[in-house]
């Protein structure tokens, strides 16, 4: 019967070294978490300058925006 890795991968006699794999994994999901944490603190920033530019059109009024 075969091992598995934590990541799912089938431990082999040949092939690449099981810490090597499990590290890379390991960092390139970190990587990732971090990323959509980013995105979705963007996503954030983006709904709220959305919201203050609706503010300020509201105060401007509809005969400044055609000019």
């Amino acid at each position: 019967m075969n091992e598995t890795s934590p990541h799912g991968f089938d431990i082999v006699r040949r092939g690449y070294a099981r810490t090597q794999v499990d590290d890379r994994i390991a960092a390139l999901v970190a990587d990732r978490d971090s990323a959509l944490s980013r995105i979705a603190s963007l996503e954030q920033r983006v709904a709220e300058l959305e919201h203050e530019l609706r503010l300020g059109r509201g105060q401007i009024g509809p005969a400044s925006e055609s000019a």
